[in-house]
């Protein structure tokens, strides 16, 4: 019986290493998740901050153009209203200019067709004086 009992002290004995063991074993596990619960940790804290300071200077841009906006706004009106002008004054000016230089045209033909007219006539004269003068 003794041997009995030696041997089961024996078997305890080996039962409470494998525990330790096995304990040690996952203990160094979750020594591990946590170092890498920690990296993440501050990578995510990291991100944060760089998205804290992407989102201040969002703020200061977007507070930059309202105060740019309405200067842009009057350029674009003023813009605006000078194209609106000048096509105004270029309507007004071709209407002006449009019925005087129709009229000059007009005359400048009238004098090429008769100064053509003309030449023709004389050309056609010299020529019958030519032949009926025997070409003296």
């Amino acid at each position: 019986m003794m041997v009995v009992i030696g041997v089961c002290a024996v078997l305890v004995t080996l039962a409470f290493i494998a525990v330790a063991v096995a304990a040690m074993r996952a203990m160094d596990r979750f020594t591990r998740t946590a170092d890498e619960l920690t990296k993440t940790s501050e990578a995510i804290r990291d991100s944060l901050d760089r998205a804290d300071a992407v989102t201040r200077e969002f703020h200061e841009l977007a507070g930059s153009l309202q105060t740019v906006i309405p200067g842009v706004r009057r350029v674009v009106n003023r813009f605006e209203e000078i194209g609106e002008r000048t096509a105004r004054l270029s309507s007004t000016v071709l209407n002006e200019v449009e019925a005087p230089i129709r009229a000059a045209v007009a005359v400048i033909r009238g004098v090429q067709t008769g100064a053509h007219t003309l030449m023709n006539a004389l050309a056609h004269r010299a020529r019958s004086n030519a032949r009926t003068n025997g070409g003296e």
